[in-house]
This record gives C-alpha cells, structure tokens and sequence, in this order.
C-alpha cells in the first residue's frame, strides 16, 4: 500500500511557504476490530462444555430395559482417536461440545440396578 497524501501538492513544499508550524507529517491509526460472535443454528439453545464435565458430571444413556448404550463422552472419545488413526500426523485440537438438555439415564454405578 502506498503512502497516503492528504495535502495538496502545493504543501508538500512546506519549508518554502513557511508552513512548518501548521503542518505535520499524518499518523495512521488502525482499529482493530474483533468480529462478533454470530449465534448459528447449530448454536441456539445449546451450551458448551468440555469432556471432563460430560466424564465427571453426567450419567449414562440408558433404555427403559437398563440396557446400557454408549456414553457420550465414549463415543466422542472413539471419533477422535479415529481421526487421529486416520489423519496420522495430524494435529487435533480439544473438541468443542455442545448440549442441548440433560439426558435420561444412570450414573456408571447404578447401571443393571432396578430403578
């Protein structure tokens, strides 16, 4: 980008017109913007969390049978190491996690248990 001008051609003479007083080189000031966070459909009624809060704090789906089904946190673990077996050499980052409602299940130590 070029440098920018914004006195005529006449004051870039300054010292000859004796106009050292009243004119000074420009300084460019740049802002700098941070983009807004847009609430994107997959985004709405939805809160983050991370896979220690699902390991830690939450139970296991299960059916009405107390069959067990997969844990979130198992299956989330299961798609990562499969991309990483995939992707070798590849670099993950931690996987962002949203949830929607709490889900009907058991804790790990209940399962098989009647209600």
């Amino acid at each position: 980008m070029g440098n920018l001008v914004i006195m005529p051609a006449m004051a870039q003479r300054k010292e000859s017109l004796n106009m050292g007083e009243f004119a000074e080189e420009a300084i460019i000031i740049e802002e700098v913007t941070t983009p807004k966070r847009v609430n994107h459909f997959i985004e709405a009624n939805t809160q983050e969390v991370t896979l220690q809060h699902l390991t830690k704090d939450c139970i296991i789906p299960s059916f009405a049978s107390m069959e067990e089904t997969i844990s979130h946190q198992s299956f989330i673990g299961a798609v990562v190491d499969a991309a990483k077996d995939y992707f070798h050499g590849e670099q993950f980052d931690i996987p962002e996690i949203r949830i929607s409602h709490p889900i009907n299940g058991r804790i790990p130590s209940a399962l098989g248990k009647k209600a």
